[in-house]
């Protein structure tokens, strides 16, 4: 473990002298905004606004606290300031928010601002301060939860390196706070500050290298001023870490090795481990990303999780809770609502049922407006959802539903940004802003893909009136996550009762005619509850357009034509559903799992469109179908039920074991049976119901049947993509996979009203389908028409596709397997450390450290120097010499000869090179310009070659022999 203490004592020592803010300076202020270059006297029209307010915003850089009281009181055309003629009127408006009619000197207006000031803060910096946050660029991708900037991404990353973490504390009686920069990394990124509950220790998220390593744990000793790393692995991220009242941990990571199926990055769901970084476990079997995740008062946490089985992915992000065990997985807000699009960073409010929450948009970053939700009031649909600072009203009719004008993508996007809340009570909180500057500063934006991001964040006390006072903003980097460092909410502490011995759990529902899924549907109708397993891609390979109520969307990997199921789905198996609606059933621990209502024909009558998760021993129970009273909760214990008088039930299998569910090998068969002697493709009046694959040259990937293809109605879109547009209302009739967030009525569409079922049912010539044919066809429409029972069924892809997935299946069966050694340690509490772990793949146990350490070289006669030991990656190299004078020293490739860097050394000198892309050990050698000195590596910086990811030869890092991977 000395290796980790070292990269403390490295960490500690970026510790750096304090910087104070003070009363601004009005001269210095008045000189900037005087400071105007003398071409823009001769500027017209939009050129010279542009031109103006380009100075305004630097003066706000220069002056963040003088320029943000300027922009809060002089209205959204205050940046007017700066131009001669318009001065005065800005400063006339200044003071009227003040209450004064009659303006004076910009140093009154000052004096009325700091008294303003002091009494906004001082309750607030006596009782709150000191805070701490981490501070770094903006992350912008595609969508708010894809932040991981994984080293071995699928598709999108993100890393735009500098950060620091940093504190801020106020002398006493000063409203003018006093930054310290605990730690700083202008190589890396910093993240998601948390404070333990002893207040001696901060958790945050660090990631030093965009390659070579990926964002991991770390805990930050208050007293020692030494850092800690808690969590490893190359191309995998850990991140969001929240401390929880004994100790352990709950984060956010992308262990699981799963790619979202509407787009191809990975996904992340949510961990917990003890406080030394032991016996990691997953706490669900999610989809796709369950972010953010917070300690309510109540001892449980929150977290948003986008959730879109078998409905439409643009607008369902809500917010879940669970136990911090992971027992109790239950919705919160919003999870079934057009509006808002998503809701983000939610944290409780000290003395208060509410929460805040920032709510936004889709393709967005993790900014919009900041919201208080009280669930008293509601819990989808806008209700109960209060926009605050200001105070307004959100304009949601949930009557108008999609057409509402609020329901849109990239909501929230316009004016002033929001980020990060920290409540301190209904009316006061701390917060990352970015203000309206009442002008697009798009020259100031940095771009990725087409989107624009922002760095200047700063640090806030605000009101809910939107009434605020700048406490912090660096010129280069935006702050993010803050928390108080003198006060911890207190919560409940709810013990982890998970049984690990265990391979099952238990639902127990009072009655499935409560709560409106099975609204207006007589007692007696619903026969079986029906247990579905949701099988996740490990990497995206080919894709699916899709369209439909809930908008558009594609689908990578798609095993369904295009507004078909989204995942593989593997029916367990069916319990009865006792007359007075109860049920009680034993299904499988730790799979993603969701529930369908059969009548007695085995048609679906409702469907949940989402899933859930329940864990080793967990014992789970709910009002009804849908109920949304106090989130569907209902205790699990003994009552006058038929489901507890005849005791808990084993799922009854599906014709068989559990499988994914295939049209060639469940359906084909049936029409092989019973269709394709007329329908032989023969005659073109005859649908060709044959299984005769395509030739899969197609954007799918995929080699779909003849019968599989004209059964569902699907044709090839002008993208090469195989789509029915109207599932609904096709021969067969489904739900459309991009079906809206809102409840579907009971039989909304599927076995029950298809048009198909209906004939064969009705009689179709001498057509006579057994029991299980039928079942198994109402099984078929009822999952949303899958085609492949697993990822790889009726492929069309390459070697070296084949290989991508491979890679990155692979390291899911590699993870999985260290989960399951971390749960064997934590069951005997062996204690083991993460980096003990030597049955496990090398990549698990990967970080980012000095791989030659105070090592000598000598040169030979050509002046050459070879690195020794084991082969390794590295990103920085420093050096130093031996020699009297002058020394070039060049690093090369062995084969090609090429430069990768150069140095001159000095004597008693120590240089270090960072180099662009990192040099493989066993492929490079340094040379020198001078004869017969010995070189000293001081510290070579990366990870060992064989600790990179790999299936056989195929790797993502591209860090092979002097070769690069082939990118997919």
């Amino acid at each position: 473990m000395s290796i980790i203490k070292h990269i403390g004592l490295l960490a500690a020592s970026l510790l750096t002298a304090p910087i104070a803010f003070a009363v601004p300076s009005v001269e210095d202020y008045m000189q900037a905004l005087s400071a105007v270059p003398k071409g823009h006297a001769k500027l017209q029209s939009d050129a010279r606004s542009e031109a103006y307010q380009k100075i305004f915003f630097q003066v706000s850089i220069d002056f963040p606290i003088l320029s943000d009281w300027v922009l809060q009181d002089g209205g959204k055309d205050a940046w007017k300031i700066v131009l001669p003629e318009q001065r005065d009127e800005v400063l006339r408006r200044l003071f009227k928010a003040h209450g004064v009619s009659e303006a004076s000197s910009l140093n009154d207006y000052v004096k009325l601002c700091n008294k303003r000031r002091t009494e906004r803060l001082s309750s607030v910096v006596k009782e709150w301060a000191p805070f701490v946050f981490t501070e770094g660029e903006t992350i912008r991708n595609s969508f708010f939860g894809y932040t991981e900037g994984l080293s071995d991404a699928r598709a999108e990353r993100f890393f735009d390196p500098g950060a620091r973490l940093t504190t801020l504390s106020f002398e006493p009686g000063s409203s003018y706070g006093s930054s310290q920069v605990l730690l700083e990394d202008p190589h890396g990124m910093m993240r998601d500050v948390d404070l333990s509950f002893d207040h001696k220790k901060l958790a945050f998220a660090w990631k030093k290298s965009d390659r070579l390593d990926d964002y991991h744990i770390y805990e930050y000793d208050l007293a020692k001023a030494e850092t800690k790393q808690l969590t490893f692995g190359l191309g995998r991220a850990d991140y969001e870490p929240v401390y929880l009242p004994d100790g352990d941990l709950v984060f956010v990571s992308t262990r699981p090795e799963q790619s979202v199926p509407c787009w191809k990055s990975e996904i992340s769901n949510l961990y917990r481990m003890d406080g030394e970084g032991r016996y990691v476990r997953r706490l669900a079997i999610d989809q796709v990303h369950t972010v953010y995740p917070q300690l309510l008062t109540n001892g449980r946490l929150s977290y948003t999780r986008w959730d879109y089985s078998d409905r439409a992915q643009l607008f369902p992000h809500p917010v879940f809770t669970m136990n911090p065990d992971g027992q109790a997985q239950r919705a919160f807000y919003g999870g079934n609502s057009w509006f808002p699009t998503s809701l983000l960073h939610m944290r409780p409010i000290p003395g208060s049922h509410k929460t805040m929450a920032i709510a936004a948009g889709h393709h967005t970053g993790q900014n919009g407006k900041l919201t208080i939700i009280d669930v008293k009031e509601g819990r989808d649909e806008g209700k109960g959802l209060h926009l605050i600072a200001p105070k307004r009203e959100h304009g949601y009719d949930p009557d108008l539903g999609r057409k509402s004008p609020v329901v849109k993508d990239r909501w929230g996007q316009e004016g002033d940004q929001f980020r990060y809340p920290y409540p301190l009570s209904e009316d006061e909180f701390l917060i990352s802003y970015l203000p309206d500057y009442g002008f697009d500063p798009h020259w100031h934006y940095t771009r990725y893909k087409g989107y624009i991001s922002s760095n200047h964040y700063g640090l806030y006390w605000m009101n809910a009136d939107g009434d605020r006072e700048l406490l912090h903003r660096a010129a280069d980097l935006g702050v993010y996550r803050m928390v108080s460092m003198k006060q911890k909410a207190q919560t409940k502490l709810i013990p982890d009762t998970v049984d690990y011995t265990k391979d099952s759990g238990s639902y127990y529902v009072h009655d499935v005619y409560k709560g409106v899924g099975l609204e207006g549907i007589p007692r007696g109708e619903a026969k079986k509850l029906r247990v579905v397993e949701i099988d996740y891609r490990a990497a995206p390979m080919g894709a699916k357009s899709n369209g439909g109520e809930g908008g558009g969307s594609m689908n990578s990997t798609p095993m369904s034509i295009g507004n078909a199921t989204w995942d593989v789905k593997r029916i367990l198996g069916d319990a009865d559903i006792h007359e007075d609606g109860s049920v009680l059933v034993e299904v499988p621990a730790m799979v993603s799992q969701y529930h369908q209502i059969l009548n007695a024909k085995g048609q679906v009558i409702q469907t949940t469109r989402t899933w859930d998760t329940l864990r080793p021993g967990e014992q789970k129970s709910c009002v009804g179908c849908h109920d949304k009273t106090n989130q569907n909760f209902y205790p699990y214990e003994h009552e006058d039920t038929l489901a507890w008088k005849h005791g808990i039930q084993t799922l009854q299998p599906f014709y068989g074991k559990p499988r994914g569910f295939s049209f060639i090998k469940e359906i084909q068969p049936i029409l092989d049976r019973n269709c394709v002697e007329c329908h032989d493709g023969s005659d073109e009046q005859r649908m060709d119901l044959r299984g005769i694959a395509t030739d899969g040259k197609n954007k799918n990937k995929r080699k779909w049947t003849r019968s599989y293809l004209n059964l569902t109605g699907a044709s090839q879109d002008s993208r090469g993509s195989y789509l029915s547009k109207t599932p609904e209302k096709g021969i067969v009739s489904w739900i459309s996979q991009m079906s809206r967030p809102t409840e579907l009525p009971p039989y909304f569409a599927g076995s029950a009203k298809s048009p198909l079922v209906k004939m064969l049912e009705d009689g179709h010539h001498d057509v006579q389908l057994t029991k299980e044919d039928f079942h198994k066809l109402y099984a078929w429409i009822d999952l949303l028409v899958p085609f492949s029972g697993d990822y790889r069924e009726g492929h069309a892809w390459s070697d070296d596709e084949m290989a991508f997935y491979d890679y990155y299946e692979n390291k899911r069966k590699a993870q999985h397997a260290e989960e399951m050694h971390n749960i064997a340690n934590y069951l005997k509490q062996s204690g083991e450390h993460p980096l003990e772990g030597n049955s496990l793949e090398p990549f698990t146990r990967s970080y980012y450290r000095s791989m030659f350490t105070d090592i000598s070289l000598s040169p030979n006669d050509q002046r050459r120097y070879s690195f020794e030991g084991e082969p390794a990656i590295i990103e920085t190299l420093t050096l130093r010499s031996d020699s009297s004078e002058s020394v070039q020293v060049q690093v090369r490739n062995i084969k090609s000869n090429k430069t990768h860097k150069n140095i001159w050394i000095e004597p008693g000198e120590t240089v270090t090179m960072r180099f662009g892309l990192a040099i493989h050990s066993g492929n490079s050698y340094l040379e020198s310009s001078v004869d017969g000195v010995n070189l000293t590596i001081v510290e070579a910086l990366g990870v060992r070659f064989d600790e990179l990811p790999s299936n056989g030869a195929y790797r993502r890092h591209r860090y092979e022999l002097g070769t690069a991977q082939k990118k997919h």
